[in-house]
């Protein structure tokens, strides 16, 4: 199998080529020649749930996908668009197989992220697996997915920390581990490495960049 395509675009801003074309939880999207034809929303929190950021990785014809509370304040402006998930769903949107799937925060902030909140996806796209938690922690419906690539957030705070992550990677299984949610919000920008070096004693492969193809 060859590499797969991602690119990391800040915080936990996810582009894949396709086709077709999936971004997830666009924020301070920052290339506006990138366009998606499905976006997919994890939670209703500004940083991952921003209106202006899914219009500038859209186009007249992307389908938006969000959890019940996202849904709700994105309808207004994505109108029949909006694509509701909830989980143990699976959602064939535009050509990209998705598995919705629950979501809750580490146990230590699970008040700022409880169960219910959002969601995370299994989308599969170009053949090739991903798996998006969003905020989430790694859970017992998460573990042993083995996805081609998975996106942990690393920031600490109300979400995993590198070691939590690392250790939720682990459970988890990925081809490739890439961590997210960091440097924007909290200045740390040492977090990435960090996670990436946690993951190789554990025995998983991590990337903070893409391999050149």
């Amino acid at each position: 199998m060859t590499e797969p395509r991602w690119r990391w675009l800040g915080h936990s801003s996810v582009h894949l080529p396709g086709p077709p074309a999936l971004a997830a939880d666009p924020w301070r999207w920052r290339d506006d020649r990138l366009k998606a034809d499905v976006v997919l929303v994890t939670h209703a929190h500004a940083d991952h749930c921003s209106p202006d950021d899914i219009a500038a990785a859209s186009h007249d014809a992307t389908a938006v996908v969000a959890p019940p509370e996202a849904a709700k304040r994105l309808r207004e402006a994505f109108g029949d668009r909006i694509v509701e998930a909830a989980p143990d769903r699976t959602l064939d949107v535009a050509g990209a197989r998705v598995v919705v799937l629950a979501a809750e925060g580490p146990a230590r902030a699970s008040g700022f992220h409880p169960r219910g909140h959002g969601v995370a996806y299994l989308a599969e796209v170009a053949g090739v697996r991903h798996l998006f938690l969003g905020d989430s922690a790694a859970l017992p419906e998460h573990e042993g997915l083995a996805p081609d690539v998975a996106y942990f957030a690393v920031g600490g705070l109300a979400v995993m920390d590198p070691e939590e992550a690392a250790d939720a990677a682990a459970r988890v299984r990925p081809g490739v581990a890439v961590p997210v949610h960091w440097g924007d919000l909290n200045g740390r920008f040492d977090l990435a490495a960090t996670f990436v070096t946690l993951c190789a004693a554990r025995g998983v492969r991590a990337l903070s960049k893409p391999p050149k193809e």
